[in-house]
């Protein structure tokens, strides 16, 4: 008798099933929480672990013990024109895996001119003009599109 007293009260009553159901949720979402805190907690420590070894090169300890920070580099990222295609009269390039019209911005570049090969990218500080091809030459072009040509 009272064992279907609490199965009708815990599980039967509406209003305490939802909260049951709610309850239960938190405690998953605390436990899920409580698991990603541990697993950042180990990244951390692995960083530290790799940023010990790197301070233990002789070069970097003497560049430490000298007060010099270590030198950084910039990479610059080449843009790559990877398709023009044209619709309504107008060129549409994809360059980055983005899609881009005329005076459209790319970084620090406007791009100023797209042809049936080429982009021209210009920097908006110094002017510098870069322009990118999607064939490296003519006759690369031309055996591309006769290979798609004999293709059936």
């Amino acid at each position: 008798m009272l064992k279907n007293k609490y199965t009708r009260f815990f599980i039967v009553e509406t209003p305490f099933k939802r909260r049951l159901i709610i309850f239960g949720a938190l405690v998953v979402l605390v436990l899920l929480e409580s698991l990603y805190l541990r697993y950042q907690s180990h990244r951390l420590n692995d960083v530290r672990a790799q940023k010990d070894l790197v301070e233990k090169i002789p070069r970097m300890q003497a560049m430490l013990a000298e007060g010099k920070a270590p030198e950084k580099r910039i990479v610059q990222v080449a843009h790559v024109l990877q398709g023009l295609t044209e619709q309504n009269g107008a060129y549409m390039a994809l360059i980055n895996d983005g899609i881009y019209f005329v005076g459209d911005k790319i970084d620090d570049y406007v791009v100023t001119s797209l042809e049936r090969n080429t982009a021209v990218l210009t920097h908006q500080k110094t002017h510098a003009q870069e322009i990118l091809t999607l064939y490296a030459d003519e006759d690369q072009m031309s055996q591309q599109q006769s290979e798609m040509v004999e293709t059936p």
